[in-house]
């Protein structure tokens, strides 16, 4: 039987996988929201226009998704790739080769 997602994020390995997608999850879901309405309440004083001020503060919040996403891809980056394992019998054959070409 194979293990369902939230099987996989309770593992003990995954722990800090876990914490990670659970705190970029929240921001994603949060900050445009709390952005828009923030922003919209922020222009009040400063656009009179109902409607622009609304247009306004929805381009604050799409700046805020791709600002979020973005910081997800940067910390994945900053995280670093995995070294893939040589199997032992190809750094012998490599061993081999050099010496034959010798």
């Amino acid at each position: 039987k194979p293990k369902t997602l939230l099987q996989a994020l309770g593992d003990q390995s995954n722990r800090d996988v876990a914490q990670q997608f659970a705190v970029f999850s929240g921001a994603l879901a949060f900050l445009p929201i709390l952005g828009l309405f923030a922003s919209e309440y922020l222009l009040r004083s400063v656009v009179s226009d109902g409607n622009s001020r609304w247009m306004y503060s929805a381009i604050v919040a799409v700046l805020l998704v791709n600002l979020v996403l973005a910081a997800f891809v940067v910390h994945c980056f900053r995280e670093g790739f995995p070294v893939p394992a040589v199997p032992e019998a190809t750094a012998k054959d490599e061993v081999k080769e050099e010496k034959k070409e010798k």
